[in-house]
């Protein structure tokens, strides 16, 4: 079972994921209207961060939504980054995406209304990658292309 500091953990890293993504440049003018509405969902304020980690059994159905917009998101840019990036972008960006479910799994999990499952993979695959040591995201390059994944839980 995943807990809630957990789900906190990657909702926020998720978050700063989409916004450095537009910080870097690296959504085109067709995902950025889809960034902004999925970022709009994760405002920054200690209200939000107060929800999620108070809400042990699950997250609304609004922002679980939007969390799976965002996973949908993420998967679109880096199509778009395989298709027009360099090849060093392309290897980055993957070891990021990695860590998101994939666009069918999504679908399977809205169709059952089951929202618990999907914060609990992005808190599993997400807590995976924050643990790493630090050698080896140094050595993955996705920190310097995407952001530290760490700095999100930094308040």
């Amino acid at each position: 079972m995943t807990t809630a500091y957990e789900r906190f953990c990657a909702l926020r890293t998720a978050r700063e994921l989409l916004r450095q993504m537009q910080a870097d440049g690296l959504l085109s003018s067709t995902l950025r209207g889809r960034a902004a509405a999925a970022l709009s969902h994760y405002p920054n304020d200690h209200r939000f961060d107060h929800l999620i980690v108070e809400n042990a059994i699950g997250l609304p159905d609004d922002v679980a939504d939007a969390l799976a917009d965002c996973s949908l998101l993420v998967h679109a840019v880096a199509h778009e980054v395989q298709r027009h990036g360099s090849p060093e972008t392309v290897r980055r960006v993957i070891l990021v995406t990695r860590h998101f479910p994939d666009v069918g799994e999504i679908e399977h999990l809205r169709n059952l209304h089951i929202k618990a499952h999907l914060v609990a993979h992005y808190a599993n695959g997400i807590s995976n990658w924050i643990v790493q040591e630090p050698a080896t995201l140094a050595s993955s390059a996705s920190v310097r292309e995407l952001g530290d994944p760490t700095s999100p839980l930094q308040g």
